[in-house]
C-alpha cells in the first residue's frame, strides 16, 4: 500500500507542478510557443497517467497481490503491460522536459 500511495502522490504532485509551470510560461513576453506546447503535452501525459493508468495499475495490483506466481495469475500480463506503458510515457515526459530545459539553457 505504501508503493500505491507514493504512485498516487507522484502523479498528483506532478499535476500541480505542471500546472504551475504552464501558468508561469503563459504570460511570458515574447511567448515561447514551443515550450508552452511541450509543457502542455507533458501535463496531458501526467493527467493520463494519474487519472487513467495509475488507478488501473493499483486496482489490478491489489487483485493479484497475494496470489502464487507460478503459474502466473490471470491479470499479470495486463499488469506488466500497464506498468510498461506508465514507464514509457514517464520516459517520454522526461525527455520532453529535458528538451525544454536544454532550449532554455542554450537560448540565453
Amino acid at each position: 500500500e505504501i508503493n500505491r500511495t507514493i504512485f498516487r502522490a507522484y502523479g498528483w504532485g506532478q499535476i500541480v507542478l505542471g500546472a504551475i509551470l504552464l501558468l508561469l510560461l503563459y504570460p511570458q513576453a515574447p511567448r515561447d510557443t514551443f515550450s508552452l506546447v511541450v509543457v502542455g503535452c507533458m501535463l496531458a501525459i501526467v493527467l493520463i497517467l494519474a487519472v487513467v493508468v495509475t488507478p488501473l495499475i493499483i486496482s489490478l495490483g491489489r487483485s493479484i497481490d497475494f496470489l502464487p506466481r507460478n503459474p502466473p495469475p490471470p491479470g499479470m500480463q495486463r499488469f506488466w503491460m500497464l506498468h510498461g506503458a506508465f514507464t514509457g510515457l514517464d520516459g517520454i515526459k522526461l525527455l520532453a522536459g529535458l528538451v525544454v530545459l536544454g532550449r532554455w539553457i542554450f537560448k540565453s
